[in-house]
């Protein structure tokens, strides 16, 4: 596998979460036992590892379900996995069949089908519309995306196709090891009873182990393939739905079918574009002595806005800090400062409160903050904003460095919102 590719931003400790893959009707929401593949050979690079961070004052993601990249910037996975969960709490695991080692991706947005239903029993009223789309902070280069299954997916899943599914879940001990897995399927949709009430042909598939090995806890979202008689290259057909509640008991399994939600993925991917607003971004150090000797800066900043949130993460190298400053955003324009206890004015004064999360980890001589802010926090507004993040000294507030955002366009008024 090599060297794990690891962004400037600190990769993640990660801590497997096997029981939140569990939905809540009993069903297993999704980790393959008895993997055909030996450790590092699953050979499916767009198959990634979805991971939630659930205590917002610490980042510590933690593994939970699976999903399939089906454009450099695009997880696509299924509902249950993430309709709980704010954006700001996901992110993925990209470039390693071990998630221990692989390049962690923010989750910035996310969409989850309109139609999707939670259900009440995976025997009697089973989960609906079971699929979402995220969207990363930035795109994976290295990893060429797996395509979407035509209309027409029969070919990809008859006898002659070598349907396979792949997932980060749980191996036959119960534990999660963090390797990617893979098991050959056989589709049985239109070939047996389904032993799961209302199954939806046209838009679910179910499918049964060829052999021992199947999905199981944290499998959820994993991306089920196959490929055209004859022909090697993938194509995405189904991801891991639900199915029974005892893992390798030969039961089939129900996967969301993704011939049947094109025209919904590409809505969706049109919706997450269409109210992303990057922002470009300039640094400026206001203490000199923070920069090292070759004058690379030690600070990076991404600002991502949506229609709703404002995300920001801060990386600093922390060279010459006694202790961790702590990071504001200014807005420019009247010198308002947004941080974890609201929103207050120049002179200090508090203005509102704002619904943020916020986050601060080290590892590996590197501090990262994550914070996210409703965009409410920011006011009435009138056209781009001029932002700049702040590092300041804690005992007597003064600036350590600053990064600039020299024009955030931000969508929408808050007042039409509340």
């Amino acid at each position: 596998m090599g060297a794990p590719k690891t962004p400037r931003r600190r990769r993640a400790t990660l801590v497997a979460l096997a029981a939140l893959s569990v939905c809540a009707n009993g069903a297993v929401a999704g980790a393959i036992t008895s993997p055909v593949n030996e450790p590092g050979s699953a050979n499916a690079p767009y198959a990634v590892a979805i991971l939630v961070n659930v205590d917002a004052s610490v980042f510590e993601p933690q593994l939970f379900c699976s999903g399939a990249l089906i454009a450099p910037d695009l997880v696509v996975t299924v509902g249950h996995c993430v309709v709980d969960f704010p954006a700001s709490s996901l992110s993925v695991s990209v470039d390693s069949e071990n998630v221990f080692d692989g390049t962690i991706h923010q989750v910035v947005d996310r969409v989850v089908h309109p139609g999707y239903e939670p259900g009440e029993g995976f025997l009697t009223d089973p989960l609906a519309n079971d699929i979402a789309l995220l969207r990363l902070d930035t795109p994976v280069t290295a990893i060429t995306p797996v395509r979407l299954a035509p209309f027409n997916d029969a070919p990809l899943r008859g006898p002659r196709s070598q349907l396979r599914v792949f997932g980060f879940g749980i191996d036959e001990t119960g534990d999660a090891s963090g390797w990617l897995g893979r098991a050959p399927q056989v589709d049985v949709t239109g070939k047996r009873t389904s032993p799961y009430a209302g199954l939806d042909r046209n838009r679910q598939i179910l499918a049964r182990p060829r052999g021992a090995a199947n999905p199981c806890v944290g499998d959820s979202g994993g991306p089920l393939v196959g490929n055209r008689p004859g022909k090697k290259a993938p194509f995405l057909v189904g991801l891991v739905s639900y199915g029974s509640d005892i893992c390798g008991d030969g039961m089939p399994v129900v996967y969301t079918r993704v011939a049947g939600y094109r025209a919904w993925l590409n809505e969706a991917a049109a919706l997450l574009r269409n109210r992303a607003g990057t922002t470009e971004l300039r640094y400026t150090a206001a203490d000199r002595r923070a920069v090292p000797l070759d004058g690379e800066p030690i600070v990076e900043a991404e600002l991502t806005v949506s229609s709703e949130r404002l995300h920001l993460t801060v990386t600093d190298v922390e060279r010459g800090r006694a202790a961790p400053p702590d990071v504001v955003l200014v807005v420019a324009d009247d010198e308002r400062i947004v941080t974890a206890q609201g929103v207050r004015s120049a002179d200090g004064t508090h203005i509102r409160g704002c619904d943020e999360t916020y986050g601060r980890s080290v590892a590996d001589g590197e501090i990262v903050w994550r914070l996210a802010f409703d965009l409410a926090c920011l006011g009435e507004r009138d056209g781009p904003l001029q932002m700049r993040v702040e590092l300041r000294r804690g005992a007597d507030g003064s600036i350590l460095e600053q990064v600039l955002f020299a024009r955030v366009d931000v969508p929408g008024r808050p007042s039409q919102r509340r």
